[in-house]
């Protein structure tokens, strides 16, 4: 793997939890975040030349939130981010090409989301 790179960069936003966005929230402000998200990661995609990765990637996500509350691990699979990625970075989000994405809950008075991806570079 001659062209392997790995990019890191953050959004100032947290991805919601399953039990907020695929419990309580109208079909409606589901889509809006996708579209939020979808605008952040493509901003960030710009900064960063348009880089593509092709084939596999290993994606880590690093959810930096306000220490406020004990929170479980497992709510935070990171669906809008991963569907994000793939209209820019990567190009799709299945488990053939994201190898089991990684996510760490870092307790921090700033929060945002902080994501690295590494992989082969496409020329």
């Amino acid at each position: 793997m001659g062209n392997e790179v790995t990019v890191k960069f953050a959004v100032p936003r947290v991805h919601p939890s399953i039990n907020v966005w695929a419990y309580k929230w109208h079909w409606s402000k589901r889509q809006k975040e996708r579209e939020i998200w979808d605008i952040l990661v493509q901003n960030e995609w710009r900064k960063l030349n348009k880089i593509r990765f092709k084939g596999s990637v290993q994606v880590h996500i690093e959810y930096r939130l306000k220490a406020t509350r004990i929170r479980d691990f497992d709510n935070y699979s990171p669906k809008f981010l991963l569907d994000s990625l793939k209209q820019t970075f990567i190009v799709d989000d299945n488990i053939r090409i994201v190898k089991a994405p990684t996510w760490d809950l870092v307790p921090d008075a700033k929060q945002r989301t902080i994501i690295t991806i590494t992989g082969e570079k496409e020329v």
